[in-house]
């Protein structure tokens, strides 16, 4: 009571460096280690307490340290014995996990089974909208009512915990502390104490409501996506059924046509390079062919007849207008004017058509020039016209024969024929008709201006994006698809603000130097891919397709191609890359390389025997009782600090470890490498955690001791199975190592005389003498005791 000390032990005079007779008589401060402690002392003898535990901090060796400080008096009070136990890594420990769960992006949750908040962290408060765990904590005291949406999720997470051992990707509607919703995801598993009853749940909750947003976002995207395909179907379909319909016009209308098609093709055919010499009434004075075939037979018919009783009403009145045009300007007029061909029974209707005559609802008087244009390919659209006109009186066509008229002049299709016609005034009141024939010319110019517009077509709505660039690094143009996929509003916008593709375009500009270069080395290439950027500045990965265009002197022109934006499918290679390699590290945290290469290769049972390795079984002293005074959680915690030291011992020793089983350890050496030092590593390794386990320390403040046992000798190594694959070893010499450490002493390593004789020169040892080895007799053993 006077305090001062009375004696210590020799680990606290060891601590401080002083004999254990130097404390004897000092008073409790003269170290000036921790003014902590001598405060508890003087308090505690103050008291009428018998004992007495504290936590103090003291200064050690220049080190501060936390010590857990236990008393108990004795002799009516008047002394006192202390006990103190170093709990600094311990606080170390705590403080590192803390600010883990203090500072972790997602949230972290205990919970009651009955539905209440045993801690949570800051990330879980402000997901749910509270100002802090500790609000969160109190207000929330019966999570099936007041957080889940839906109530019966808590009941679907509690059932799927008990089914299952953990629960992962439980996503739920819940209720933020403003009355808003929000989506999270859930992975929990439950804590349940050695006899199986549940103690609470613990997890993490992931705030998943962007997801969830993008998510719909989609469907609503694909509803009307799907919508839009069956208007466009519904479309489609009336458009072929009213194409179906014109189709049967149109075969009626070709039925007409097809009765009078062989002896108009003989008069439209008679008509290519024709001089035809017509008075004002529009009959024919002379009629001249400038060719050597013969047109129709005999010509001689066709003097004095008019064009009425030659032609269809409205190519009749055409000629009989431009006639009187010219006549009444005295000028020349050139026309091109298209005539139908089909089979006509005309015979002379002259006397029929008058001035007084109805044509189809029209006097003759009613047409002028006013009515009908130079250039028109309009003629007989009205199929009963065509009819009526065809058959008229039931005669044939003056000059026509019997035989259709076939010229490759005509269009495929045999409707109309072109002609193109100079018509100039003569003396006596005549024209002189001068036609050739341009059908094969106007085809040409339809199928290129058809051409034209469906190319056209093509670049403007095809997905792709389409280029011309110039050899200086500027676009000549580009499709609407080019200007969307770099974020552009018209092909114009982009034209105009990018001015060198090199720079402004790519990110790497030497890409476009190598894309270039390629281009012109083999004169087109093929998905060359490159990150440009968007006018936004965003960067996407394009694919791009081009070739060289150059003139006739093989000078270069431009270049130009396609490009596609691939940026998805960029990403989904780097996510299946990702998944790859994390494949690929746990697969070589299971197995050894060379056997995760052969098991990839070839996927079966692997068997390979090695005449000799060293195996080395450990196992933790006294650990067993140890489990009992302490929770699963810090136990499991304890053993992984020892186990993961270990396990860069074996690395740091080049040596394999097989596996742990409760509180031992097993590691060979020589496999499934062979290595001839595998004794001497193996050794090494076994001295080596000696050593390490000292920096463990019991719940009693005393270091953790390992049994240790060592055997030489052949085994047989592989993976079986084709489940949870494992790298395992069978044989004899697996079974005596196991003996060795089981039949062993604490602190001490047991080895085989095979391992002996091949140590004997280079480590120390002591002979143990014969023992009674299980399942193998009487065996010589050895002490491994240090290095020579």
């Amino acid at each position: 009571s006077d305090l001062q000390y009375l004696g210590v032990n020799r680990h606290l005079a060891k601590t401080f460096n002083l004999p254990s007779e130097g404390f004897v008589g000092q008073d409790i401060g003269f170290l000036q280690a921790s003014s902590e402690f001598n405060d508890f002392v003087k308090e505690f003898f103050a008291t009428p307490e018998q004992d007495a535990c504290r936590e103090v901090s003291a200064i050690v060796n220049d080190e501060k340290r936390n010590y857990v400080i236990v008393a108990q008096k004795y002799h009516q009070g008047s002394a006192a014995f202390t006990i103190g136990i170093d709990i600094s890594e311990r606080r170390q420990a705590e403080a590192k996990y803390r600010n883990i769960f203090e500072n972790a992006v997602e949230g972290i949750f205990q919970t009651t089974p009955s539905g209440g908040y045993l801690s949570a962290n800051p990330a879980l408060a402000r997901i749910y909208g509270y100002e802090s765990p500790e609000v969160l904590i109190n207000t929330v005291t019966n999570i099936e009512q007041q957080l889940y949406v839906d109530p019966n999720r808590r009941s679907q997470f509690i059932q799927l915990l008990e089914e299952n051992p953990t629960l992962v990707d439980f996503e739920s509607q819940v209720y933020r502390k403003d009355g808003s919703l929000t989506w999270i995801c859930e992975n929990a598993r439950a804590i349940k104490d050695e006899d199986g009853n549940l103690l609470y749940y613990e997890g993490t909750v992931e705030d998943i409501s962007e997801r969830k947003q993008a998510q719909e976002a989609l469907q609503k995207a694909n509803e009307v996506l799907e919508t839009r395909v069956e208007e466009r179907t519904a479309a489609l379909r009336d458009a072929n059924h009213q194409l179906r319909i014109e189709i049967v016009e149109r075969k009626h209308i070709e039925a007409a046509l097809r009765k009078s098609e062989a002896e108009l093709r003989v008069l439209f055919g008679a008509m290519t390079d024709v001089i035809t010499v017509f008075d004002a009434q529009g009959r024919y004075m002379k009629v001249v062919s400038t060719n050597s075939e013969v047109l129709y037979s005999p010509t001689t018919e066709l003097l004095g007849k008019s064009v009425y009783e030659v032609f269809p009403p409205k190519q009749a009145e055409l000629f009989v207008t431009h006639i009187r045009q010219v006549l009444d300007t005295k000028q020349t007029l050139n026309i091109e004017y298209s005539l139908p061909i089909g089979h006509y029974q005309l015979g002379s209707i002259k006397d029929e058509i008058s001035s007084n005559s109805d044509l189809n609802g029209h006097k003759l008087s009613d047409f002028d020039s006013k009515n009908i244009g130079h250039h028109t390919n309009n003629y007989y659209h009205n199929s009963s016209d065509y009819e009526k006109f065809s058959e008229f009186n039931g005669q044939k066509l003056v000059g026509q024969t019997e035989k259709p008229f076939h010229t490759s002049h005509f269009r495929g299709d045999n409707s109309q024929v072109w002609f193109a016609a100079s018509v100039s005034p003569l003396p006596n009141n005549c024209v002189i008709w001068v036609a050739r024939n341009i059908t094969e010319r106007k085809r040409v110019l339809d199928a290129l201006q058809e051409a034209e517009e469906k190319y056209r077509s093509i670049f403007e709505n095809v997905a792709e994006g389409i280029f011309q660039i110039t050899p200086d690094g500027q676009y000549l143009s580009v499709n609407p698809a080019l200007a969307r996929m770099y974020g552009y509003s018209s092909p114009e916008e982009i034209v105009t603000k990018v001015t060198d593709i090199k720079q402004q375009l790519y990110v790497n500009p030497n890409s476009y130097a190598e894309f270039i270069a390629a281009v012109e080395e083999h004169g087109a290439i093929s998905d060359f891919e490159a990150r440009v950027y968007r006018q936004d500045g965003q960067i996407i990965w394009t694919s791009q397709n081009a070739r060289v265009v150059r003139d006739a002197e093989g000078k270069l022109l431009y270049y130009e191609g396609t490009v596609a934006d691939i940026t998805k499918g960029k990403q989904a290679e780097a996510a299946l890359r990702a998944e790859q390699e994390k494949s690929e590290h746990l697969l070589l945290n299971i197995l050894p390389h060379s056997i995760a290469q052969r098991l990839k290769q070839e996927p079966k049972a692997i068997a390979n025997r090695f005449d000799e390795v060293t195996i080395l079984f450990a196992d933790i002293v006294e650990f067993t009782k140890l489990s009992a005074r302490i929770s699963p959680t810090e136990l499991v915690n304890l053993l992984n600090q020892i186990f993961s030291s270990f396990d860069q011992l074996a690395q740091h020793h080049g040596l394999e470890k097989i596996k742990t089983i409760g509180d031992a350890y097993m590691v060979v050496g020589g496999l499934p490498n062979p290595r001839d030092d595998h004794p001497e590593a193996i050794a090494n390794m076994a001295l080596d955690l000696q050593q390490e386990i000292t920096r463990f320390q019991r719940d009693d403040g005393e270091p953790f001791r390992l049994r240790i046992g060592i055997n030489t000798g052949p085994v047989v190594a592989g993976v079986i199975g084709i489940q949870k694959f494992i790298y395992d070893l069978w044989g004899d010499a697996v079974n005596v190592a196991s003996r060795m450490d089981s039949q062993g002493e604490p602190g001490r390593i047991q080895v085989t005389a095979n391992t002996y004789e091949r140590l004997r020169d280079k480590y120390l040892f002591e002979e143990r003498g014969i023992i009674n080895v299980k399942g193998k007799g009487e065996m010589i053993t050895y002490w491994l005791t240090g290095r020579k």
